[in-house]
């Protein structure tokens, strides 16, 4: 478990609301009980800007007008404003849900992180403050969901195979998909809970492609076709995860992802962790050089 540390805000910088009262606007800071946690990313990828960079802008002073509750990166999270204390972070106003009842939650994306157990972190973070507050997943959101601002960014457009649906999942400890489908893929007669269960692309194009490996022709997904080939993968399934060497495509690239696509193969986040222990690749967290490692066993196998 992480420990969040404290660099309590001082309250000559806080950032405040601005309200109306009568015909003049003054400056409030309200009172919270947290009922939401709002995830966001910092949108800032330089070196550096990590959990510690992010504190420290608060403290001295955040020139905009906004504020946070916590800044998670891959080492450590601190904590700036009470739990207790709204903050100006969901982008939905003095009255917004987000604003006035979310603990926001900021992760940092630093170039020289290690990205993927930074959201790790986050997600040790958020299940504390589940615990303490007594929050359900189901309150767990995206920053998108209280203004329409596309954040957290990388999360939404899957960066490093990650998702929102796999960050959630984590949140909620559940097994990877390919464990969730493990005991009827063993006797299932369906080809698409079968490649699933074993953490496979189960698209129409993956399966004719195999189905062409397989010497089935003019593969249409046909019921008698679909059971032929779940038959043939059921005792040969590495030949369901990639195409022989000699027909890789994008051998040049340095980017696991998009070997994987070029490929046909499924470059979930879930379906490249299943193959990083397969492959003897300890711990694996999708960082740049287990990713590398990983691209080059694939490559030679």
């Amino acid at each position: 478990m992480i420990t969040i540390k404290e660099q309590i805000v001082d309250a000559s910088v806080k950032p405040k609301f601005v309200v109306k009262v009568g015909g003049s606007y003054v400056e409030v800071i309200y009172s919270m009980i947290p009922e939401y946690i709002a995830i966001h990313q910092t949108g800032n990828t330089n070196k550096g800007a990590d959990a510690q960079a992010h504190a420290d802008l608060q403290s001295k002073g955040n020139p905009r007008d906004a504020s946070w509750h916590i800044q998670v990166d891959d080492k450590e999270a601190i904590k700036s404003f009470s739990y207790k204390e709204a903050c100006l972070h969901a982008g939905d106003g003095v009255t917004g849900e987000g604003n006035r009842k979310g603990i926001a939650v900021e992760i940092c994306i630093n170039s020289d992180g290690d990205y993927a157990k930074a959201i790790e972190n986050a997600v040790d973070v958020v299940k504390q403050l589940q615990k303490k507050f007594n929050i359900p997943t189901t309150k767990v959101k995206q920053h998108n969901a209280f203004s329409g601002k596309n954040c957290p960014r990388q999360i939404r457009a899957s960066v490093q195979g990650i998702s929102w649906a796999d960050f959630i999942g984590m949140v909620n400890d559940k097994p990877k998909k390919s464990t969730q489908y493990k005991a009827r893929a063993q006797d299932t007669n369906s080809i698409v809970d079968f490649l699933n269960g074993h953490g496979l692309d189960a698209s129409f194009t993956h399966r004719a492609e195999l189905a062409k490996r397989h010497n089935i022709a003019n593969y249409s997904g046909t019921a008698k076709q679909n059971l032929y080939l779940l038959g043939v993968l059921r005792t040969d399934k590495t030949s369901a995860k990639k195409q022989p060497k000699t027909n890789y495509k994008l051998m040049g690239t340095e980017s696991v992802v998009d070997f994987m696509n070029a490929n046909s193969m499924d470059a979930s986040y879930d379906n490249r962790k299943v193959l990083a222990k397969e492959y003897g690749i300890k711990s694996y967290r999708g960082t740049a050089s287990q990713n590398t490692t990983l691209l080059e066993k694939i490559k030679a196998d």
